[in-house]
């Protein structure tokens, strides 16, 4: 994909993952314990399901940024993007209790932008 039409993704990847990270997996969470509040393995279950598809599809387009070539005028993207990613950790780490947290954790540091 060429750098051009690649920065165009980024922008709404950065829009997507903050979307998640803030909204999508809190709410997420609370709807899964609220659903499944008298089965807390089925509740917990669930919402690492959801939160480990969504997350490791995010990390996609991350994996296909690292992949370019590097030059000074994406720094800015790659920044744009490290800190989203890390944003990204913030939230998982604040659901702490959720096995796919820690599956999804390696993946963010093997795919570091730089």
């Amino acid at each position: 994909m060429p750098w051009e039409s690649l920065e165009g993704e980024i922008g709404m990847w950065v829009a997507a993952v903050k979307q998640c990270s803030v909204d999508l997996f809190p709410n997420e969470r609370k709807l899964c314990e609220s659903v499944f509040s008298s089965f807390p393995q089925i509740s917990h279950s669930m919402f690492s399901n959801r939160m480990r598809s969504v997350a490791i599809q995010l990390l996609n387009l991350a994996k296909a940024v690292v992949l370019t070539t590097r030059a000074p005028e994406k720094l800015f993207k790659f920044l744009d993007m490290y800190e989203t990613l890390r944003d990204l950790v913030s939230s998982l780490d604040e659901s702490n209790k959720v096995d796919a947290a820690k599956e999804v954790r390696p993946r963010l540091r093997l795919q570091r932008l730089g």
